[in-house]
């Protein structure tokens, strides 16, 4: 394959297609190089759905791109002319007195986001889905919700390709070179030209980075959970808002049935690093599915607490939990979005954009500092993929 484009995208994943799209609606001429299929069954796309949310905890700035993501969420709904994107709001149950629900609410306070918080009484009133103690209490937020992960990702490469962008998937790409007038793309069948590359892969990031960005990153293996509900209209969207709990020991998070037989409700961080990913790591261990159904029969009335469906998948971590996003040290025209470590998904349409507009202005300052690659080594003196 040989050709040219203003920008090469590598990854057709969750970041690589958001990126794709909104490049190509500034009108930028864009190639998307995937290696295997769009939201294939073994990539961080899968398992449906992903929770929304603008509430966090924690002290780092995230509010300006998760704002930017309900903001493009929301275009890409009308895009698309399909709903990817869904606000049926969120739940976050906890002590009442923790931490957990003390810093959501400070969130909130400091972000202008509507909440309300709820007795036991009124959760059990009001979701009676939910299993809660006295000492517990929970924070609503009514815009939160989840996204349609595999529709997203085909409803953005969908609207790139409208937008004149180019996908083409089973593409791997072996090697990156900066030249006097921009990159050198280097595929298993060929070579393509472009003005500047983005590196948007997730775990097929690493190989193509600096050697100090690829030490600051390693694999951890995520699994996801399902369990049949007694009754589907219990469980549904309109009734069912995503939610976290958090009590103890005990947590769990998840989304709302979309297929009227089960609903996710899986273990909060507990995904493990690893060094490779072979068959045997897309299934739960006997451990794992035991934890969750203890869980489950802990939080949930009207569920068959058996694990009856479930997905492993993988990501990209970073030492500090925190996304590698902007301009590749040592490099002028090229780009990466990687790293998310878990968290990526719902704010992924925020980070296309942004990335489009440091990209189309050649800011690097549009980015947030706390994202940016230079944190993990010296800005200089790197070859961006092994020689």
């Amino acid at each position: 394959m040989s050709g040219d484009a203003d920008i090469v995208v590598i990854g057709g994943g969750t970041m690589g297609a958001m990126i794709t799209w909104r490049l190509s609606a500034r009108g930028f001429d864009v190639t998307c190089l995937e290696a295997h299929g769009i939201a294939h069954s073994r990539s961080a796309v899968a398992g449906d759905s992903r929770l929304f949310r603008r509430s966090y905890r924690g002290t780092t700035p995230l509010s300006p791109v998760l704002a930017a993501a309900e903001e493009q969420w929301t275009m890409l709904n009308a895009e698309a002319g399909e709903e990817v994107f869904v606000q049926n709001g969120g739940l976050y149950l906890g002590q009442a007195d923790g931490l957990y629900l003390r810093e959501l609410r400070d969130c909130c306070e400091r972000d202008g986001l509507d909440y309300v918080m709820l007795t036991p009484t009124e959760i059990r009133r009001r979701y009676p889905q939910h299993r809660v103690g006295d000492h517990e209490a929970a924070l609503l937020e009514p815009t939160a919700g989840f996204i349609r992960t595999e529709r997203a990702v085909h409803s953005a490469v969908r609207v790139a390709r409208a937008n004149g962008a180019s996908v083409v998937v089973n593409s791997a790409v072996l090697e990156i070179e900066e030249t006097t007038s921009g990159v050198r793309v280097i595929l298993q069948n060929g070579e393509i030209r472009a003005g500047r590359a983005v590196i948007a892969a997730g775990v097929g990031s690493s190989p193509l980075l600096p050697e100090d960005l690829r030490e600051s990153l390693h694999i951890r293996r995520i699994f996801l959970s399902w369990f049949p509900v007694v009754d589907p209209e219990a469980y549904r969207p309109s009734n069912f808002p995503i939610f976290v709990h958090i009590d103890g020991n005990y947590t769990a998070y998840g989304a709302p049935s979309l297929d009227g037989s089960m609903f996710k409700a899986t273990l909060d961080d507990r995904g493990a690093p690893v060094e490779d990913f072979p068959d045997h790591r897309y299934t739960m261990t006997a451990q794992e599915i035991a934890d969750s159904e203890v869980t489950a029969a802990r939080f949930f009335n009207g569920i068959h607490p058996q694990v009856s469906r479930q997905e492993c998948l993988a990501d990209l971590y970073t030492a500090d939990r925190q996304a590698i996003v902007g301009r590749v040290p040592g490099a002028s025209r090229t780009h990466v979005a990687t790293g998310f470590s878990g968290t990526g998904f719902k704010m992924s349409a925020g980070v296309g954009e942004l990335l489009a507009r440091s990209i189309e202005e050649d800011a690097d300052d549009v980015l947030p500092d706390f994202w940016s690659p230079a944190r993990f080594g010296p800005e200089a003196g790197h070859q961006l993929a092994p020689q």
